[in-house]
């Protein structure tokens, strides 16, 4: 029988889901970084949530935007101390702190790692630890890191990605409409501005 280790999986079920993730984080569109990849981290490492939190670049603040039922719901946090996300951000070093749920009257562990794009701050990865009163394990910590390392690069290249597509959009040749002979129905002026107007024709 194979040894399961701290996770619960096997070490090649461990293996394999980490690899899938990582294999995953290099290809995926925007929308699956943000909310597909912290879901599979979550499943891999029995975490309570995973949370992306993204940088805004016009207020410094970091926000979150998690599926709830057919809705999506928003949080946002400073980029201060008062959190461990806003600290992680502006250490840019992974952070750990106790969150405690008022409702159950459990606390859980914290872990918040700072995600880099070319050296500047694209956001910060959060985990809340899935069992309660419990500091998170090494080993998940650092399947944790090691995967967090990966979303930098994929974030720079998604922003990439995006640029390319408006450059290319905006390089769509521009057309005229054919001059035609106005109609009786038709103003000549009116014949003029829609022959004058430009068309544009995009791939």
């Amino acid at each position: 029988m194979a040894t399961k280790t701290g996770l619960g999986l096997t070490r090649s079920q461990l293996d394999a889901g980490r690899k899938k993730i990582a294999a995953s984080i290099k290809t995926a569109a925007p929308e699956d970084l943000y909310h597909l990849i912290p879901s599979e981290l979550s499943t891999l490492l029995g975490a309570d949530s995973v949370r992306f939190f993204l940088r805004d670049p016009l207020t410094e603040e970091l926000y979150a935007r998690v599926p709830d039922g057919r809705r999506i719901r928003e949080t946002r946090v400073p980029a201060d101390p008062s959190s461990v996300v806003g600290y992680a951000s502006i250490t840019r070093k992974t952070s750990f702190a106790w969150k405690r749920d008022p409702t159950l009257g459990v606390k859980r562990y914290v872990v918040a790692v700072p995600v880099l794009a070319g050296g500047e701050l694209a956001g910060v990865m959060e985990l809340t630890h899935g069992t309660q009163d419990v500091i998170i394990d090494e080993e998940r910590l650092k399947i944790f890191n090691e995967l967090i390392l990966l979303v930098g690069p994929a974030t720079a290249s998604t922003k990439s990605r995006w640029a390319a597509a408006s450059r290319n959009t905006s390089k769509c040749p521009s057309r005229r409409r054919r001059r035609t002979a106005p109609s009786p129905r038709t103003s000549s002026a009116s014949s003029r501005r829609s022959s004058s107007a430009p068309m544009r024709f995009c791939p």
